[in-house]
């Protein structure tokens, strides 16, 4: 998103290079799951994700954890101003 970046595309938790059919539930929570809790759409080759950039997320009004939720959008919010900031005066 610093870099103006709309779309971005991640692995699918069996697709990790570090697999391990032992580790599969742990594999699946860390990645998969997380990508689907952002609302991805996994490809058609069901190796990976792509996701819009800003993620699209669930609308406040419906959300259990209200103040929460508000608390971490405006986190990511500074996070992205600040590494645009940074990167534009790298550029």
């Amino acid at each position: 998103m610093a870099n103006g970046m709309r779309t971005i595309f991640m692995v699918k938790d069996d697709a990790q290079i570090a697999y391990e059919e032992r580790y599969a539930e742990g594999f699946r929570n860390s990645y998969s799951a997380m990508w689907e809790a952002f609302a991805a759409q996994e490809i058609d080759d069901r190796r990976a994700y792509t996701m819009s950039i800003p993620p699209k997320v669930t609308a406040l009004s419906i959300v259990k954890h209200k103040n929460r939720a508000r608390a971490r959008r405006q986190n990511w919010l500074e996070i992205a101003l600040s590494a645009r900031q940074a990167i534009l005066e790298t550029g």
